[in-house]
């Protein structure tokens, strides 16, 4: 009796193991994948430079900075989580959010490189006086309010 109570417990166990094995190697892929995607955006941005519906070639350039870097933290993240060690509902979140976060940054720069309105987090002289003052893009800033939020 103990000893099928024993075999039962292990088998448990190791079913768990395995659904999370599996888990993390799909997140791993799909980490990877966002990240290299995340990567080519960012080096598209520079082969039509200056873009020319940008109004502010200086923020379209930091929006490719700014895909570049994030997709090195996606490919960093991708890569160790194999070795984090949450619940399924927490990596699962970890993966929602952490692609949210990294997404949303450039894209904010986006916005404002071609409305040509900064926000509020940006400041007035962030892109050297290039911006009309006064003009603020809610848009944009809400973007970073969320990458801020989530990453």
């Amino acid at each position: 009796q103990k000893l099928q109570t024993l075999l039962r417990r292990i088998q448990k166990h190791t079913e768990e193991y395995r659904k999370m094995t599996v888990l993390k190697t799909k997140l791993t892929i799909l980490l990877l994948i966002s990240g290299v995607l995340m990567m080519l955006v960012g080096c598209v941005i520079p082969l039509m430079y200056p873009p020319p519906e940008a109004k502010s070639t200086l923020a379209a350039k930091g929006s490719h900075h700014q895909f570049t870097h994030n997709a090195k933290l996606l490919i960093g993240l991708g890569l160790t989580v194999q070795y984090v060690d949450l619940a399924p509902v927490w990596l699962k979140l970890l993966f929602v959010i952490i692609n949210i976060g990294c997404w949303t940054n450039p894209f904010a720069y986006l916005v404002v490189a071609f409305s040509g309105e900064t926000n509020e987090l940006f400041g007035p002289d962030v892109f050297e006086g290039n911006l009309p003052l006064g003009k603020y893009s809610s848009l944009s800033g809400n973007l970073l309010l969320v990458c801020v939020m989530t990453i």
